[in-house]
């Protein structure tokens, strides 16, 4: 599916949806906000009103950031700190806190010290499931997923997308599955779907429709990823799985089959089906999306010879400087991404209709 006049229309029509995905970033929160770019088509309006006028307004990722360097008193613009990631700049805010990290023993003891301090985490869980209201736009967008038999990845640690869905722990019999912990709920996802008892069922629910959080869930607050050291610790995880998962267990990249070691988390969905990106930047700040970008374009090269037959993924955006001869475009068509330019918001949101009476 390539044409240089491909809309997010189109493209939503020609796939093939039992082997796509969505990856969804805090874009959809924005839109539903602000309404830049909002038409009498557009699921926020009714009768021409916007029907979220009541709601809490959700801040952007930079807005958040502000917040709290002003609550540390550190002098920087976050919109306009040019040199520095939004991942940098939490850890900036963890250093300049004044609370003390507490000394913690067993297994966990050398990881805790490598994160974001708990009180931060913890606070911004707090914010985070305060936003817990879905308004038409992400509802149009999950009952279309819902309907269509779409999973949902979603780098969003608010519940916006998941609320009103069950959670889903795909805990596998046996130690050849990747096993939850404190700080990665990789198997959890939301769903509105009966967890089967089989192995094989669960495997089957990874792949129908379920919002799943990457970057961890204000449920679980210690699962929050916001700082570099965080996305780094990211990256060391899945990496463990992809290459060297050790004793019993498959890597991604050793074997032709679907029975590795991450069949049960969101990762198996990244890397083997198409992915359609909305409402996510994927600039520099985002280190560890970029960089499994990358393992997923190795990934499918190496599965895939004839490269008409690999997974696609389109990127799905507004921006006019982007294209394929800018430096975030080159690195798009490197990782396999085609682009889709819209002019507006609304014209991605649009492409979600209502639910019919």
């Amino acid at each position: 599916i390539k044409d240089i006049t491909m809309t997010l229309q189109n493209l939503l029509q020609k796939v093939d949806p039992k082997h796509s995905a969505f990856l969804v970033g805090n874009g959809i929160n924005l839109y539903r906000n602000y309404l830049l770019d909002a038409c009498q088509g557009c699921p926020q309006i009714e009768n021409g009103k916007k029907v979220n006028s009541k709601m809490k307004k959700n801040e952007s990722w930079s807005g958040i950031l502000q917040e709290y360097c002003k609550k540390h008193n550190i002098k920087i613009d976050v919109t306009n700190a040019n040199d520095l990631t939004f991942p940098e700049i939490a850890c900036i805010i963890d250093l300049s806190s004044t609370s003390i990290r507490k000394k913690t023993t067993g297994p966990d003891a050398k990881y805790e010290q490598t994160v974001i301090n708990t009180k931060f985490r913890h606070s911004l869980a707090e914010d985070l499931v305060k936003l817990n209201e879905q308004d038409p736009v992400h509802e149009n967008f999950i009952y279309y997923a819902s309907t269509k038999d779409i999973p949902v990845l979603t780098t969003n640690m608010d519940r916006l997308l998941s609320n009103g869905l069950e959670e889903k722990k795909i805990s596998l019999t046996g130690d050849l599955y990747f096993k939850a912990n404190k700080y990665y709920y990789w198997n959890y996802c939301y769903s509105n779907q009966t967890t089967p008892a089989s192995n094989e069922g669960k495997l089957e629910l990874v792949q129908k429709f379920a919002v799943w959080h990457i970057h961890g869930s204000a449920d679980y607050p210690d699962s929050i990823k916001i700082g570099l050291d965080d996305y780094i610790n990211c990256t060391t995880q899945a990496k463990k799985m992809l290459s060297s998962p050790g004793k019993d267990k498959i890597a991604l990249f050793a074997t032709n089959n679907e029975n590795w070691v991450g069949r049960n988390t969101w990762l198996d969905i990244f890397f083997r089906r198409n992915l359609i990106i909305l409402g996510l930047s994927l600039n520099s700040d985002e280190v560890f999306l970029r960089w499994l970008f990358i393992q997923r374009a190795k990934y499918l090269k190496m599965k895939y010879p004839d490269k008409d037959n690999r997974p696609k993924a389109w990127y799905v955006h507004t921006d006019p400087s982007l294209n394929d001869k800018s430096p975030k475009g080159i690195l798009f068509k490197a990782c396999g991404i085609e682009l889709i330019h819209e002019n507006k918001y609304c014209d991605i949101y649009k492409c979600f209709p209502p639910k019919l009476e």
